[in-house]
Order: structure tokens, then sequence, then C-alpha cells
């Protein structure tokens, strides 16, 4: 009877074991396209490639009114690799590039957006919280966007999840929160 009750506690154990490994989250791979338009001069189109701690960012924009003949463009292409701790940044047209150590700000990322509760929606049938960004001491007066107020909308259910001394990085708010990939941006 003893021995019965240890195999079927031992089966127990090793059932338990499968199905909270079979549960367990799995980071996000693949692609996401984000596009922001204004109805007047303002075109952005990012594509972010998730792989195995590894984020590929590609940016492209142009400014310029529609009824004018020159625009300004700008077209950035990022490589960071979570591993060794570099983001390599890419010039495909002089066919060049440069590396930089990941550095966190010096303020902590919940300064820069903080939860916004209760407040959730559907982006392509995913349900997303939203995240505010709150005044932070790197912005100056003569900041063009000091006064803008940005809403982040992430995934609760596409992750993301890198370490945390990289989760304060510029620029990866947009793919990252560190746990939960990014949906949606809105400028309130």
């Amino acid at each position: 009877m003893k021995q019965a009750l240890l195999k079927f506690y031992f089966l127990f154990a090793v059932m338990m074991f499968a199905c909270t490994v079979a549960f367990a989250q799995k980071n996000f791979e693949g692609k996401i396209i984000y596009e922001f338009t204004d109805t007047t001069i303002l075109k952005s189109r990012t594509e972010i490639y998730f792989g195995k701690q590894k984020l590929a960012i590609k940016e492209n924009s142009s400014l310029g009114a529609k009824s004018l003949l020159t625009t300004t463009s700008l077209s950035e292409k990022r490589i960071t690799d979570f591993e060794k701790g570099i983001t390599y940044h890419v010039d495909e047209n002089d066919r060049t590039y440069y590396e930089e150590q990941l550095q966190r700000r010096g303020i902590d990322t919940t300064e820069i957006f903080k939860p916004f509760p209760l407040k959730n929606k559907k982006i392509l049938n995913y349900t997303c919280s939203a995240y505010q960004s709150a005044n932070s001491s790197d912005t100056t007066e003569n900041d063009l966007m000091a006064p803008l107020q940005i809403c982040m909308w992430y995934a609760d259910s596409l992750y993301y999840i890198i370490d945390e001394k990289y989760r304060n990085i510029h620029g990866l708010e947009k793919a990252t929160n560190g746990v939960n990939i990014g949906m949606g941006l809105e400028i309130i």
C-alpha cells in the first residue's frame, strides 16, 4: 500500500511539474509593425523584430507639409543584443555601423511610464493595459516633447521579458516595458 501511495505522489509531482512548464510564460518571437500618421505632416513606421534576447528596430519617418515639394526623411536601424549588452546602430546607406553599450537612464522605469489604473482596451484582439508617461527629470523647458503626455498600451498576454538592468533603456519603451509587448501609443 505504501509503495502504491509513493508511486501516486511521484506521478502527481511529475504531472504538476509538467503543467507548470507547459503554462510558463514564453517570450514572443516575431515581427510587429507600428504606424503613426498625422493628418498634416508626420508619417512614421517602425518595424520591431523580436528574437531570442535580441531586438531589431527599424524606424522610418518623414516630416513635411503635403503641399510642399520637399520632405525631411529619417531612417534608423538598431539591433539590441541583451546577452552582450550592446546595441548596434546600422546605417544601411553608408554600409556602416557602430556599437553602443546598453546604459540605463538615471531614473527608475516607473518614473517614465506609470500604470494607468483600470484603463484597458483591446488592440488586435489582445487586452492591453495603459501606462502613462510621467514628467521626467531629463526634460528641459526648451524640449519640444516636454508638454506631451504619452499613453503606451502593453498587451497583458504577450510577453517579451528582458533583464531588469535593461528595462530603462531609452528607445525600448515602444517595444517592451520589460515584461509585456507594446501594442500602441497615444499622444494625449
